[in-house]
């Protein structure tokens, strides 16, 4: 067991701890790489992501820089309480204009946050995923339609965070399409 997969398995749920070992990974970047190796394990996956989560807050163009690691991340099967993790790297992630992401990882974030939507997800990763296509959607019109029909289905029976970031989402698409 390598040093960082102790400190990994180390790490608690609080955020000082989780941002204490972002940082530490940050300053040595080599493991970063090796952090998302972990992240595809079983033992370490949730842990690992919670801290890529971290490294997402402060920064995302570093997890975009290790591209490949990042699809495979999202494509594998994760456990689902990861999920939020995951959805909460997305949002952060597309948040960034530049680097422009690629195609291929763009594809791929859309599946993932379309499926967090559609199948059965806590509040917090629907909210995530909804801010994730919502600002993937400045660049693909048709993403915000797909997610307007998905909001207008399930608004009267999601959760009040739902509710609210639908709102919110609704607000900014008035302002811009009154904007043009």
């Amino acid at each position: 067991m390598s040093d960082l997969e102790k400190k990994v398995l180390g790490v608690s749920a609080h955020r000082d701890s989780r941002e204490k070992l972002a940082k530490e990974i940050l300053d040595n970047e080599r493991n970063l790489k090796r952090l998302f190796e972990l992240a595809l394990l079983p033992d370490t996956a949730r842990k690992s992501l919670w801290i890529l989560e971290m490294i997402g807050r402060t920064a995302p163009l570093q997890l975009i820089k290790y591209e490949e690691q990042l699809k495979a991340v999202f494509k594998e099967k994760s456990p689902m309480q990861a999920k939020r993790s995951l959805a909460k790297i997305a949002e952060m992630i597309t948040l960034s204009s530049s680097p422009p992401l690629s195609e291929n990882l763009k594809n791929i974030l859309i599946e993932f946050c379309f499926d967090i939507l559609i199948y059965n997800a806590t509040p917090a990763e629907k909210v995530f995923a909804m801010t994730a296509l919502a600002n993937l959607s400045e660049k693909e019109a048709w993403i915000k339609n797909e997610l307007r029909a998905i909001i207008d289905r399930d608004y009267a029976s999601e959760s009040p965070a739902f509710r609210a970031r639908a709102r919110i989402l609704q607000k900014k698409w008035d302002k811009s399409e009154a904007g043009r």
